[in-house]
């Protein structure tokens, strides 16, 4: 699996609503109505880094124990529901 189709994978519904309920989101979240889904949708960054096996998550907050807490959740949720189905598509290379 590419770089570029994880990017996608870390972007996935389900990958996002697992760490905006996940417990360390909790503290912080607004509920998971469609206006606050979307809100963290839009402040979310997933981004591949040409040239690297790497990807750059990041979220706008203006509080940043807020970005952290959202940028952990989403590497979680994702790591969660993909982490095995990824590091095994790296190790077939």
């Amino acid at each position: 699996m590419s770089t570029a189709s994880q990017v996608s994978l870390v972007q996935d519904p389900r990958v996002i609503e697992q760490a905006m309920l996940s417990p360390e989101w909790k503290p912080h979240s607004a509920g998971m109505t469609p206006e606050a889904i979307r809100e963290f949708v839009e402040n979310l960054e997933v981004e591949y880094i040409p040239g690297t096996f790497l990807i750059r998550v990041s979220f706008l907050d203006r509080n940043p124990e807020r970005a952290q807490a959202a940028v952990g959740s989403v590497i979680r949720a994702y790591e969660l529901r993909f982490g095995d189905e990824s590091s095994q598509a790296f190790d077939d290379r």
